[in-house]
């Protein structure tokens, strides 16, 4: 896959590899988008358990008390 960056985050990439912070590009990018990445999967995670929540409250096994 290739991504052309917007000139503004293609500067702040290759000044990072510059200074020796990472050892290229994609180092970069895989450090910026890590945080994304553990959001994306724990919003899936959550999803995931709502809806294994409402296919068990659906077939009555299940019943929701009100405090």
């Amino acid at each position: 896959m290739a991504v052309k960056l917007p000139p503004d985050i293609a500067e702040l990439v290759t000044a990072r590899v510059e200074s020796g912070d990472f050892a290229s590009p994609e180092e970069v990018l895989r450090a910026a988008m890590a945080p994304w990445i553990a959001r994306e999967q724990a919003r899936a995670a959550t999803l995931d358990e709502l809806r294994a929540e409402r296919a068990l409250d659906r077939r009555g096994q299940r019943h929701c008390i009100a405090p």
